[in-house]
């Protein structure tokens, strides 16, 4: 989802500055564009995931959060 406009998002911020992409940023620097129809395909398949994930939360009753890193460097921790 994040690459699916090629990395044009991030490089446009990056461009005025001339920012590098940094080496967690690969993925933006070598992305392609998705066309629509995979893009939408891409949109359900989201949905289909993000009804699972609620359904299983709701499961648990009365869970109100969940402590987690978001992402880490592989061979920082």
């Amino acid at each position: 989802m994040f690459v699916a406009d090629g990395g044009k998002s991030v490089r446009a911020i990056l461009e005025p500055t001339e920012e590098p992409f940094r080496p967690e940023m690969q993925a933006y620097s070598e992305a392609e564009e998705m066309g629509v129809h995979a893009m939408w395909k891409l949109h359900l398949e989201r949905t289909e995931l993000q009804k699972k994930f609620l359904d299983q939360w709701n499961s648990y009753g009365g869970l109100d959060a969940i402590l987690c890193m978001t992402m880490y460097e592989t061979g920082r921790l």
